[in-house]
């Protein structure tokens, strides 16, 4: 089994925003956005993200395809 070294850069509260997203998917998001899963070249890949987050690629994978699908219908709702 894989084992990763975590550093803690910040400790703060996170708090939801704009109501778009779950609080769950809010919280991931940020941490992608944070870790640079978002970032090109990504400095995280989606096993690493996972394995941060105690989930299966696969569930963080869906947690991200539903999160975005919220996103931009909620971007995109004047048009829809």
């Amino acid at each position: 089994m894989d084992s990763f070294k975590v550093n803690v850069l910040k400790i703060g509260k996170f708090e939801q925003q704009i109501g778009v997203l779950t609080e769950n998917q809010e919280r991931i998001f940020w941490l992608a956005l944070k870790s640079g899963f978002f970032d090109y070249p990504r400095q995280i890949d989606m096993a690493e993200l996972a394995a941060k987050l105690g989930i299966s690629p696969a569930t963080l994978s869906e947690i991200i395809r539903r999160g975005t699908r919220r996103l931009l219908e909620h971007y995109f709702k004047r048009e829809l």
